[in-house]
């Protein structure tokens, strides 16, 4: 049982690091499908906007928490690791 839970706790983890990692899919209809619908001589529409392209705190804030909110829980779960361990070693 415990070369199970040796393989596994890795195999686990690696999955849960790489689903957090992994960027969002991004969906997008191929042009050549069989099936797929073209519109009959429509004029397509271009809409430009424009944003100002200075720096956002509100981002900088986002993306810091959810860097340091995930440091957090790599730590409680090398501590928690760690602490189970010990007390198999010591019974």
């Amino acid at each position: 049982m415990t070369t199970f839970r040796r393989i596994i706790r890795p195999v686990v983890a690696a999955a849960a690091v790489l689903a957090i990692a992994a960027p969002a899919a991004q969906a997008r209809p191929f042009a050549g499908s069989v099936g797929a619908a073209t519109p009959a001589s429509q004029p397509t529409v271009i809409v430009r906007t424009t944003t100002d392209a200075g720096f956002s705190w509100t981002d900088a804030g986002l993306g810091a928490a959810s860097g340091l909110a995930a440091g957090i829980v790599a730590l409680g779960g090398a501590v928690a690791v760690r602490g189970r361990r010990r007390m198999a070693l010591s019974s």
